[in-house]
């Protein structure tokens, strides 16, 4: 086996040492995000219209559920190195 050093992975994996190609991180980045917004709206929308001590405790969880998502984002920009 010969070590080429550096640039030995091809420039179309995002994670070195495996297969996940840099147009699924950004997929799985663009979905993360846009459903941690939906989560956001849903939990609006739960504490404004819906009963208030049950339409607060889903709307807190709905909020949390966003905050676990967009911590994922987070998680998924440090695997996905857009230096190159």
């Amino acid at each position: 086996m010969t070590d080429r050093g550096p640039r030995a992975q091809p420039p179309d994996v995002a994670v070195p040492g495996s297969r996940i190609g840099v147009g699924t991180m950004l997929v799985l980045r663009s979905v993360l995000a846009f459903n941690a917004l939906l989560l956001v709206a849903v939990a609006v929308l739960l504490a404004v219209f819906m009963e208030h001590p049950a339409g607060l405790v889903f709307a807190a969880a709905c909020l949390f559920g966003a905050g676990l998502m967009l911590g994922a984002v987070r998680w998924v920009d440090r695997l996905y190195d857009r230096g190159g």
